[in-house]
């Protein structure tokens, strides 16, 4: 009894060790940073630009973490482990906001670190991200808020809260990954048409 015990013991361990183990997948959100036009380049490189220090976005906690995020119902999440972030979330979506907004808004001079612009730094810009993930029932999602600064006040000129959705055209993390880098987008376009607004008043 016995043997016949620990020989369907090894047929299971057998069993699952022949199972294929997934190819874990990796993403990275890389921003259309094309100029649409040579006025635009140009623009870029004036002197008189507005320095604006883009700080570090603040990521809500569970989002923050190598996996993917799927909001499976209204308080519960699936963390996908074999479908990640090619690097630190926090660090993806400052670069591909940054080099966004540079596009979107050549006036202005977007810059990651202040140390060597502290005297130069017009306004900054906060962005805090609540939700970038996808949904069990095929949506991508968008939300948080953003604040704008004068650099020698805390009081703020712009704080507006964001929203986004997007229904997948199809299923799979490539398209989700798609979709959460075309809201990204959007919500570059709103914060630099809000930016140039307020500079013409």
């Amino acid at each position: 009894m016995i043997r016949k015990i620990i020989y369907c013991l090894i047929f299971v361990v057998i069993g699952c060790s022949s199972k294929p183990i997934p190819e874990t997948q990796y993403f990275v959100l890389n921003p259309n940073t094309q100029a649409t036009s040579a006025s635009q380049s140009n623009s870029s490189e004036n002197d008189e630009n507005k320095i604006v220090l883009l700080k570090p976005i603040k990521l809500a906690e569970f989002l923050d973490q190598p996996g993917i995020i799927l909001l499976t119902n209204t308080h519960q999440i699936e963390i996908a482990h074999y479908h990640r972030w090619g690097e630190p979330l926090k660090r993806s979506l400052h670069r591909y906001i940054l080099d966004t907004l540079t596009t979107q808004s050549p006036q202005h001079s977007f810059r990651n670190d202040d140390k060597y612009y502290s005297d130069q730094i017009h306004q900054k810009l906060e962005i805090t991200v609540n939700q970038f993930h996808g949904t069990t029932d095929g949506s991508a999602l968008l939300s948080g808020h953003w604040m704008l600064q004068q650099s020698d006040s805390k009081t703020s000129i712009v704080h507006e809260p964001f929203s986004y959705q997007a229904t997948l055209a199809s299923s799979g993390y490539p398209e989700l990954v798609n979709q959460l880098a075309l809201l990204l987008g959007q919500l570059c376009n709103d914060i630099a048409n809000s930016i140039k607004a307020h500079a013409k008043k």
